[in-house]
């Protein structure tokens, strides 16, 4: 929904720094990371790449691959992730609409509040080893409903990386 949240961390990263406000429009994200089966559409239609890799960490065969058909898509850059958003009539989010999808607007540091990961949550610094289907940690939820928004795989947003307004080191 249209309004402020709180963007960065003080106990975070340098470029994460300083914790400020910012106001959006409304916006809409997707719930689920984007799957293989729904970006291979995008292939079949002639508009987007292949993945530059077809296998996973473990799996030699990954992208592809009925059985990881719900699994995310991997190994996309920004531009195939550009096109993919663009063929569907949408665009990347912003990284202000990213973090506030992820985190709401009451400051928490995950997007399931302040508890740290207990691998219930989600897939992250190799508890799993590789990938999971979209959506598989129903608690980790965003306060929005959005799934992995912590863990599985990186996500793109529109705009390129740039230090906060006074936050980072200094030049």
């Amino acid at each position: 929904p249209v309004g402020e949240f709180t963007m960065g961390s003080e106990s975070g990263e340098l470029v994460e720094k300083p914790v400020h406000k910012v106001n959006l429009s409304a916006y809409y994200i997707d719930q689920y990371e984007v799957t293989n089966s729904a970006y291979n559409f995008c292939v079949d239609a002639g508009v987007c790449q292949p993945p530059v890799f077809t296998s996973s960490v473990t799996r030699s065969i990954y992208y592809g691959e009925a059985q990881f058909d719900n699994y995310p898509v991997i190994y996309v850059d920004w531009n195939m992730s550009k096109a993919y958003c663009e063929w569907r009539g949408a665009r990347l989010p912003t990284e202000a609409e990213w973090e506030k999808a992820s985190r709401g607007t009451d400051g928490r540091t995950y997007p399931w509040g302040e508890s740290t990961d207990d691998s219930t949550l989600a897939n992250h610094n190799g508890n799993v080893g590789d990938t999971t289907a979209v959506g598989s940690y129903a608690g980790g939820q965003s306060p929005y409903r959005v799934y992995d928004m912590a863990g599985n795989v990186w996500e793109w947003t529109a705009d390129w990386f740039d230090v906060y307004p006074g936050g980072g080191p200094s030049s």
